[in-house]
């Protein structure tokens, strides 16, 4: 089943990171609210912009849900999902 999630990036460090139901944030796709209307997904989506300190160019995405996993359905968000593809360096 496909759904939508908002995510956008951490404006401390810009990693990807994705809405809870209660308007909380975390790093773990599976762990995001997974809403099935539009309706749903706007009301989210008002709130994370307006959540300026901590999410900077929030956005929906359609994931598919099927039981306990949850999968991005675009490539990109798949590899932002997944974390670095590159090693960090210091």
């Amino acid at each position: 089943m496909t759904r939508l999630i908002v995510t956008g990036a951490a404006t401390v460090d810009g990693r990807p990171i994705y809405m809870r139901r209660d308007g909380s944030w975390v790093d773990q796709l599976s762990k995001a609210a997974a809403v099935d209307q539009q309706d749903e997904c706007d009301a989210l989506l008002a709130r994370a912009r307006s959540d300026e300190g901590t999410v900077c160019d929030p956005y929906a995405i359609r994931v598919t849900v099927e039981g306990e996993s949850v999968r991005a359905v675009s490539f990109r968000e798949v590899i932002r999902a997944g974390g670095p593809t590159v090693a960090a360096t210091v």
